[in-house]
């Protein structure tokens, strides 16, 4: 009898343990890929007049996921924000503002520019937020959001120019330790970078930027005008 006893408890014991087990796994199960997914407003204005300038983008995310925001025009055609970023577990909020990541070269004068990143026009666009797991399982959710009296014009760059393209900063007195950059905006600019890069990297080294300070006076080893 106290064999059977000891039996019965075991039984007891490994069925709690499965039971526990299923529990946790059921609960995982019921847990959504993506959820809680709003944008608002579903109108905006992206002009830079501080008025519904952006949407507020917010979803929350059950396991870990690659997450995509994109935006489909009249013609089918994706615009995306984010494209396939890895999320882990949790509640995500970022703000639009009509901008999506769409690199192209053109040509402006006095070279190539090259633009990473643009305003998409007015319309009426269908908003994707979507979520891939490791396991290729998809969950998406979409709505609609209007753009009205976005400001599409870009701010390009011409005319920019290095004098010289080679100087020598070792301060021998000669006009050659110094150099002068200058360009022209066809639209005012936030904010301009002007740095230095490496023309060749190797394979094993950083891409590092150098950036130089503006300034509307003649610096000791290069000036900006």
């Amino acid at each position: 009898m106290r064999y059977a006893r000891f039996c019965s408890a075991g039984l007891i014991t490994l069925f709690l343990a499965l039971l526990g087990a299923a529990f946790v796994l059921s609960g995982c199960g019921l847990r959504p890929l993506l959820s809680d997914v709003s944008l608002v407003p579903a109108q905006i204005s992206p002009n830079a007049d501080g008025n519904d300038d952006v949407t507020h983008v917010r979803y929350r995310i059950g396991r870990s996921a690659d997450v995509s925001i994109y935006f489909v025009d009249a013609a089918g055609a994706r615009h995306y924000f984010r494209n396939a970023q890895r999320r882990s577990p949790g509640k995500y909020d970022v703000y639009w503002g009509g901008v999506i990541n769409d690199p192209q070269l053109r040509q402006v004068a006095g070279g190539s520019m090259l633009v990473e990143s643009q305003m998409l026009p007015d319309g009426v666009y269908t908003w994707v937020v979507e979520a891939v797991d490791a396991g290729g399982r998809r969950q998406e959710v979409t709505g609609q959001i209007t753009l009205q009296g976005a400001d599409t014009t870009l701010p390009e760059l011409h005319n920019f120019t290095v004098v010289p393209q080679v100087f020598r900063p070792n301060q021998d007195g000669l006009r050659d330790d110094w150099v002068s950059i200058s360009y022209y905006l066809t639209k005012q600019a936030q904010r301009v970078q002007v740095y230095l890069k490496r023309a060749q990297v190797g394979l094993d080294e950083p891409d590092l930027k150098y950036p130089i300070p503006e300034q509307e006076t003649v610096h000791p080893l290069m000036a900006i005008t």
